[in-house]
């Protein structure tokens, strides 16, 4: 039986992420634990351009 893998794309990010050997229900763990993590850090709302602004700030060091 081969892996399972799962394809995460996002809408208007130039990116996907792959995930192997990952059951369906251990992917919905996953995704509910970031979800909170998100929540937690005030950041579950952040809109792309926010996110994108961070990304920059990040990349410039600041």
């Amino acid at each position: 039986m081969g892996k399972k893998q799962f394809n995460i794309k996002v809408p208007d990010v130039p990116t996907s992420v792959s995930i192997t050997k990952a059951s369906a229900s251990q992917m919905l763990r996953i995704m509910q634990a970031l979800s909170a993590e998100a929540q937690e850090a005030g950041v579950a709302n952040m809109s792309l351009d926010e996110i994108n602004a961070e990304i920059d700030a990040a990349r410039k060091g600041k």
